[in-house]
């Protein structure tokens, strides 16, 4: 996504000029839905960060000593 300039443009008299409403919605619109995208991630990673210390919990009550790190690459692969 290609950053913006702010909502209001600069007229040749030197005041603001607001933006349009329905190119501002557009902007807000976008934002909104980059912010719902960021969340979804993020929730996803807290799920897996879950896991991998349930996994971490697991290996550990078996005895195993193991780091976090490489329970990960554990996981992942």
């Amino acid at each position: 996504m290609s950053t913006r300039k702010s909502s209001s443009k600069k007229q040749a008299s030197g005041q603001q000029k607001k933006t349009s409403v329905v190119k501002q919605a557009r902007v807000n619109r976008r934002l909104r839905a980059a912010a719902k995208r960021l969340a979804r991630e993020k929730s996803r990673q807290g799920h897996q960060q879950a896991t991998l210390n349930g996994f971490v919990h697991h290996q550990r009550t078996k005895g195993k000593k193991v780091s976090k790190r490489e329970a990960a690459k554990q996981l992942l692969a």
